[in-house]
């Protein structure tokens, strides 16, 4: 899925113009940054490897022994690849039963480029859902296709009712599982576990303070 991900991107930033600039067009309008950017980035990266590296260790021990499903070609493909790719094409049959409920033609080129559009936009989303993000990439994706109106609400509906029926299908899914009363008590624990563990923190806050300003006084007397 990481190929097949990897592959839309670059279909989307070849066939769609301008595509690159919605959400990294300070690139090359801000060169200097970029590369104060890129720089304190990696030196960041560089100390937090090094700060972290016994658990990076300990995360790679894992990721081996994840990965070492790749050594049995049978089961790799019919429980990793299969059910990735039926999910993959599952999401692509989505949008073009939204793109022709608003008429828009669909296409290889078109799913390509919505596909693509929609991943970019959850990657470079700053609102809750990637809304008004993921507008701007279906318009910039459809141009040609659709006109900007039609395209903003194929892309709000398709937003709300996947939206919907995600909430929708998890709350018969938590139900399912545990039942009305089970699932009711789950989240009552989940939030009074939250709660706890907030009161918890903020406790630690008044201690870790409570006893600087006993240092400060010491140093002070």
């Amino acid at each position: 899925m990481t190929f097949a991900g990897a592959v839309t991107y670059l279909y989307l930033f070849v066939s769609v113009g301008g595509s690159f600039d919605i959400s990294f067009s300070w690139v090359h309008e801000k060169p200097v940054a970029t590369i104060c950017l890129i720089g304190g980035g990696t030196l960041l990266i560089v100390l937090v490897v090094r700060r972290f590296w016994p658990r990076v260790v300990a995360w790679w021990d894992k990721a081996k022994e994840g990965g070492a499903i790749l050594g049995h070609r049978g089961a790799f493909f019919g429980r990793v690849f299969l059910p990735s790719l039926v999910s993959w094409l599952a999401g692509l049959a989505v949008v073009g039963v939204f793109l022709n409920a608003y008429g828009i033609p669909v296409s290889f080129d078109t799913l390509m480029h919505v596909a693509g559009g929609n991943s970019l936009a959850n990657v470079t989303s700053f609102t809750p859902g990637g809304v008004g993000v993921t507008q701007a990439w279906n318009v910039a994706s459809l141009k040609g296709v659709a006109s900007s109106t039609d395209a903003t609400a194929y892309s709000v509906a398709q937003q709300l009712v996947s939206t919907a029926w995600c909430i929708l299908f998890a709350l018969i899914l938590m139900i399912w599982a545990w039942g009305w009363g089970g699932g009711k008590q789950l989240v009552s624990d989940s939030y009074g576990e939250a709660k706890r563990r907030q009161t918890e923190e903020q406790e630690k806050r008044r201690a870790r303070k409570a006893a600087k300003s006993a240092d400060a006084e010491q140093a002070t007397s």
